[in-house]
């Protein structure tokens, strides 16, 4: 008689990721905090740092979802008039990108004036390293460096 095996199902669930999912804790309760009183950033950008599988993901599409933000692979400059919120995950990927970075100075300049809002997620510990790459701008750099920055520990 052969002994009986589980079976494994191949069940996937999508991410979970509104804000009824989200857990607070002493971590992540005031880069969450942050995020939603986006009315009273002192700088189009908030950018939100942790390690991975730290919440900075979840809080952007709560924030997503609260604003109508356009989530962004990449920068594009085009329609800027019509937009007011904008999400970029995993900001080190725009920043090594030097078309991409040069883009990202020209959105904060126009939101700067238009008072549009910019959340951006970033690997904890890698924005200095990105600063002194070659193709990001001085102009860019200090932009970024002025930003409101939170860290999801």
């Amino acid at each position: 008689m052969s002994t009986p095996q589980q079976e494994n199902l191949p069940f996937t669930l999508p991410p979970l990721m509104s804000g009824k999912d989200f857990v607070v804790t002493d971590c992540n309760r005031t880069a969450l905090k942050r995020a939603l009183d986006y009315t009273s950033w002192s700088s189009p950008f908030l950018i939100i740092q942790g390690a991975e599988g730290s919440g900075k993901t979840h809080i952007s599409r709560i924030w997503e979802e609260l604003t109508s933000a356009h989530h962004l692979e990449a920068v594009a400059t085009e329609d800027l008039d019509k937009i007011t919120h904008i999400v970029i995950d995993d900001l080190e990927d725009i920043l090594e990108n030097s078309d991409q970075a040069e883009k990202l100075f020209h959105v904060y300049n126009t939101f700067k004036t238009s008072g549009g809002r910019v959340l951006m997620t970033i690997k904890h510990n890698t924005l200095n390293a990105l600063l002194s790459l070659e193709s990001i701008s001085n102009d860019l750099s200090s932009r970024l460096e002025a930003s409101e920055m939170l860290d999801i520990l």
